[in-house]
């Protein structure tokens, strides 16, 4: 119990969960409001969104790749790092 208030009283909690909330929101907003390829001007000269597929990774690494292993292997190392972050974060001493 002391354990599920103190993660609600954890601010960065909170701001990764505004963070979530923010992209999911602007992603959904492009996909009802925007075609494939279209851009809207926030500021103009400076910030612009445009609505993109991106079937790769972060900064589209693999988007040029066409296989049906893509899946499997990207979820694969995505594996990995969860088990290496994990192995990590459990030999780091709580202090």
């Amino acid at each position: 119990m002391k354990v599920r208030i103190a993660l609600l009283r954890n601010p960065f909690l909170w701001l990764a969960f505004g963070i979530f909330a923010l992209d999911f929101a602007t992603k959904w907003i492009s996909d009802v409001k925007l075609q494939p390829g279209e851009s809207v001007d926030i500021i103009p000269g400076y910030l612009a969104f445009t609505y993109v597929h991106n079937t790769g990774v972060a900064f589209g690494f693999f988007n040029d790749i066409e296989s049906a292993w893509k899946p499997y292997i990207l979820s694969t190392i995505a594996l990995i790092a969860l088990v290496v972050i994990t192995l990590f974060a459990a030999r780091v001493p709580r202090n």
